[in-house]
């Protein structure tokens, strides 16, 4: 990581990772990599985090699919095998331009510098559907 200084990585603990924690402060510089964060308040709200960063770099998830899309941050994921869905999921993601996709094993090797100037760089495209998940569910199940 500290060849991409002085971009910054902040690392996202699971939940029970962060429940075993008792934070006063929302990030954590690691102790060995200087441009390496963790956010470690047990009360994430993701959309906050995915709205404050420049790029996001994840494997697929419909939860961090759906906040990077409404907020149109740039996005760098993995293509994980092992999603079912993923073959669909990369056809509508392929229409944004701010979205890359890359094999695991550059994943796994931090070998993706190009791509991550590349998702920095291009003028994003925000999702155009509804963004009102639990409202639509609300009024399905009235």
């Amino acid at each position: 990581l500290e060849r991409f200084s002085p971009i910054q990585f902040v690392r996202t603990l699971s939940s029970s990772e962060r429940r075993m924690r008792s934070a006063e402060q929302f990030l954590e510089r690691d102790r060995e990599i200087e441009n390496l964060w963790h956010y470690v308040h047990p009360e994430l709200y993701h959309p906050d985090l995915v709205g404050a960063v420049d790029a996001v770099i994840t494997k697929p998830g419909y939860g961090i699919l759906s906040e990077t899309m409404a907020l149109g941050t740039p996005l760098l994921l993995d293509t994980r095998d092992d999603f079912r869905e993923f073959d669909v999921v990369k056809e509508v993601l392929d229409k944004y331009p701010q979205v890359q996709f890359l094999p695991s094993d550059r994943m796994e090797r931090w070998d993706f510098e190009k791509e991550l100037n590349e998702i920095l760089s291009v003028e994003r495209k925000v999702w155009e559907g509804p963004a009102n998940g639990a409202e639509f569910i609300l009024e399905r199940i009235q």
